[in-house]
């Protein structure tokens, strides 16, 4: 639970009114308080539906615990190149191309088991790369549809973002 800030309530991937969260690109996202659960865990899962608006012309950002220092992880949409990239500390991993398709939901997940970041998108594996370390510790708190140190929001919509410790199996 956290903070609304503009953020409206809209259809979610099941066509049920007033269960997700529709973001405007301009200025809305949601903010969730610091907790020591949500950064420095070897383990790590992030999964959210999302739905991209046609009208995107920066990079999206879905969720973040991103900020100048200390960086933990940002999941992002990159419109120039129709993507879908997952950060932790400096270390990228990207969705393949052309896979997320506008207007329509897509569920994407990220997993780190303590040795390899893998990226699903719809259930199925699209990305694995070695991680070794822990998801970077940070006390910013989570922001859903910005980044805390660029205005890059999120235009679409988002539902049931989660962030578990430890790693979840497909």
């Amino acid at each position: 639970h956290g903070t609304v800030n503009g953020a409206t309530l809209g259809l979610d991937r099941h066509g049920a009114a007033g269960k997700a969260y529709a973001f405007d690109g301009g200025n809305d996202y949601l903010e969730i308080s610091d907790s020591p659960e949500l950064s420095g865990m070897s383990e790590f899962s992030l999964s959210v539906w999302v739905r991209l608006s046609d009208s995107l012309s920066v990079n999206g950002v879905i969720i973040s615990k991103w900020s100048p220092s200390p960086r933990s992880y940002v999941l992002y949409f990159k419109p120039t190149d129709n993507e879908v990239r997952l950060v932790m500390s400096n270390h990228g991993v990207t969705f393949p191309d052309n896979l997320v398709n506008i207007q329509q939901w897509h569920h994407l997940s990220a997993v780190l088991d303590g040795s390899q970041i893998k990226l699903f998108l719809d259930g199925n594996t699209q990305s694995t790369q070695s991680y070794s370390g822990t998801v970077p510790a940070s006390t910013m708190n989570v922001l859903i549809g910005k980044e805390h140190d660029v205005e890059h929001y999120f235009n679409g919509s988002i539902d049931d973002a989660r962030i578990y410790d430890p790693a979840l199996s497909a």
